[in-house]
Order: C-alpha cells, then structure tokens, then sequence
C-alpha cells in the first residue's frame, strides 16, 4: 500500500484542478477562477492534494485561515478512477491530522430532501453517510443556503464542544465566508 501524504497545491496547476472542479461539481457551488486563485494566493483559503508521491488522488479547498480556529473543507472529491477504494477516508484522515489543533471542521452536504431525482437524493445520502461514518455530525434545526444552493452543515468537532459550536455556528460560518470570499458576498450566505 502507498504512503499516501497532503501536498499544496500550486498556483500554476490551479487552471488543471479548475477543470476537473468543473466536471465533478455543479455550476454554482464553486467561484470563478480569478476569485478562487485570488483566494489562494492571499492564503484566504488552500488548495490541498492527496498523493503518494508520484500520484494524485483527491483534492479539496480549505478556508484555514490561522487566524481562525474553524476550517471549512469544500471541493472535496476523489479522482474519479480512484473512488470507491478507501481513498476519500484516508484523505479525511489526513486532513484531520493536519487541523488537529483547531476547533473543528466544517463541510456543506447538499441536502436530499431538495434533491429532483431519486439518483440524485441517493448520491446526497450517501455523502452524508460518509462524513458520519469519519465522526462527522448534522447541526440541526438550521435552514442553511450559500450561492442558493440549500445545505446541510456538518461538523467534526475537534477541540470545541458540539454544544458550543451549535450555538455558534451563525457566526462561525459568516466569519468563514467572509474571510475567504471578502464581505461583498456575504449576501451569498442565508441562515433562516
């Protein structure tokens, strides 16, 4: 088995990770190039890579600032020729142990409920299954939607406890988003 570690991602392969984001999520659930290239080179948010050294596996982006004790994990995927083989939890796995000194880690799951086909909803529900199955929690009783898009939050709570994130987690989002996306989209992110 592979020694499978976290790189950064470069600023030169930003265009090739920006097209493989384009085919594995939806229009609107990630920003403009320039926005997100913006946002790594202003350490806003850092573009990680699962590999072993001669092969990448997975990716993501995460709103860790330093000066900030949440992070958000958003574009998680695994290259799709290596889904189903344990890949994505190793990543996860790695993930946690690079913010283990934060409070928590934060993802939006789409919700099924909100789904328009059942291929879709199934797709939603295993999502959820696999950040549960990690340690992952759903923060109930919020009516979340970012760039339109309805949510489920999910938390792994690290340092802080689940109470005190639930309380929070109006504030701990906005500060988030607005950290990495600059306070002129703040208008993106709804709690009703």
């Amino acid at each position: 088995m592979s020694e499978y570690y976290l790189r950064k991602l470069e600023a030169i392969e930003l265009k090739y990770f920006y097209k493989i984001i384009e085919r594995d999520f939806a229009s609107g659930e990630y920003p403009p190039l320039d926005a997100l290239n913006n946002q790594i080179r202003e350490g806003r948010q850092e573009g990680l890579v699962l590999c072993d050294g001669s092969d990448d596996f997975a990716y993501c982006f995460c709103a860790a600032s330093p000066d900030h004790d949440y992070v958000l994990i958003s574009l998680f995927a695994v290259f799709q020729k290596y889904r189903g083989q344990g890949i994505g939890s190793t990543f996860l796995e790695e993930l946690h142990t690079r913010y283990a000194h934060k409070q928590a880690l934060i993802v939006e799951v789409e919700r099924p409920e909100d789904a328009h086909t059942a291929e879709e909803r199934d797709k939603r529900l295993r999502r959820i299954a696999f950040y549960k199955k990690a340690g992952y929690r759903l923060i109930k009783g919020i009516n979340y939607i970012i760039w339109g898009i309805p949510m489920h939050l999910m938390v792994l709570s690290i340092n802080a406890s689940p109470d005190s994130i639930d309380k929070r987690i109006k504030q701990i989002m906005q500060q988030i988003y607005c950290n990495a996306a600059g306070e002129q989209f703040m208008n993106k992110i709804q709690f009703k």
